[in-house]
């Protein structure tokens, strides 16, 4: 326990102007992705409205985001939303979506490890930036799919967002 707490503080700790903290460079490197690109999505993702970090306990369950205290919260939450019949949210640092990339990983337990979802997301972002170029790839992440008009202009608004703490500003 003490070892994933220790690993979530070194995955939150930098000042959000500063260089992204280890884990961002060690994961982006074996995936080949900037850092710096990693850690702004994932400040993208799960960083609060208030705390400019990235949260490694976070979820989007039905459209809400959720900040939980500890890992066991988070996966406490999730079993409950797989009991009603709900696979459809967003788990840890990366808002893996479990309905369409539960396969990144093992199990529910192992999506809410810090470097594990950190990890996940950086090969799913490398993948479709392999497919698609890293523009777009970035805006698939966060949509899924650009079939629709509202889809493209969701995807748009995400890269905009990126950029922004690609630049060191806030969400």
């Amino acid at each position: 326990m003490y070892r994933t707490i220790t690993f979530a503080l070194c995955l939150i700790g930098a000042n959000a102007h500063a260089a992204p903290p280890a884990a961002y460079r060690e994961v982006a490197g074996a995936v080949g992705l900037q850092p710096s690109l990693l850690y702004a999505v994932a400040r993208t993702e799960s960083a609060r409205a208030h705390y400019p970090h990235p949260w490694p306990w976070t979820a989007n369950i039905r459209g809400q985001g959720y900040y939980y205290p500890s890992r066991q919260a988070l996966y406490q939450a999730l079993r409950r939303e797989l009991a009603r019949g709900n696979d459809r949210f967003d788990v840890g640092l990366m808002q893996i979506n479990w309905h369409a990339n539960a396969h990144w990983f093992a199990s529910l337990w192992e999506a809410t490890d810090p470097r594990k979802n950190l990890a996940a997301g950086a090969r799913h972002l490398q993948t479709l930036s392999r497919r698609y170029g890293l523009d777009r790839a970035i805006a698939l992440y966060h949509v899924g799919s650009m079939t629709t008009a509202e889809r493209r202009r969701r995807g748009q608004q995400y890269r905009v967002r990126v950029q922004r703490n690609l630049d060191g500003g806030r969400r």
